[in-house]
């Protein structure tokens, strides 16, 4: 029901639009350090996305295409979806066999570290763990911690929990909807204890 509209002219209008739409919404953050940068980037965004527009519309209006072309960029994003879908749960359950794996080395660790102490108290320092490689153990400060008890391996962000006689070990996935497993040594069994929600 509306008029064809200039391709060039809507580029033309959609480039500053970034910028603008940006700049009315933003509220107290156009009195912020970086509004100038974040203005100028939105501005460069939008005009490059307005020339793909511009172009692709000239094009299309030029060219005899079939009518059911507008569909093509949903399928394609539905195809995308499935692949990408096949591909993470294929990729999850791989990662969730390797995390076990993992857990079951950190559970064998502590119980060494353990064993070899008069007071049988294990670590949350995970560099204390020789046999465990393949992780950057880092500070938690925000609970005042000193111990390197927490650091990321193979796609699960894992952290070492200790109490008076017993540590607990936790993998938590990092991507959306994600496995948590933990180890805990009161029982020694390491289990699924839920999803990352």
């Amino acid at each position: 029901m509306c008029r064809p509209f200039d391709p060039v002219s809507y580029a033309a209008s959609l480039a500053p639009s970034f910028a603008i739409w940006f700049y009315i919404f933003a509220g107290a953050a156009r009195s912020g350090n970086l509004v100038g940068l974040v203005l100028i980037g939105l501005l460069l965004s939008g005009v490059c996305i307005g020339l793909a527009v511009g172009l692709i519309g000239w094009f299309i209006r030029r060219w005899s295409v079939p009518r059911w072309i507008p569909a093509a960029p949903i399928l394609a994003a539905f195809v995308v979806i499935v692949v990408f879908s096949v591909h993470d749960s294929a990729t999850g359950s791989e990662g969730t066999a390797k995390i076990v794996t993992f857990l079951q080395q950190i559970r064998d660790s502590e119980q060494s570290y353990a064993a070899g102490r008069a007071d049988h108290a294990y670590t949350c320092n995970g560099p204390d763990l020789h046999s465990i490689s393949g992780i950057e153990w880092r500070t938690d400060y925000n609970f005042g911690g000193t111990d390197r008890n927490q650091g990321e391996h193979d796609r699960f962000w894992v952290v070492l929990r200790c109490s008076p006689g017993e540590v607990r070990a936790t993998a938590s996935a990092l991507w959306a909807g994600g496995p948590r497993f933990t180890f805990d040594s009161r029982t020694g069994v390491i289990a699924q204890v839920g999803a990352l929600r």
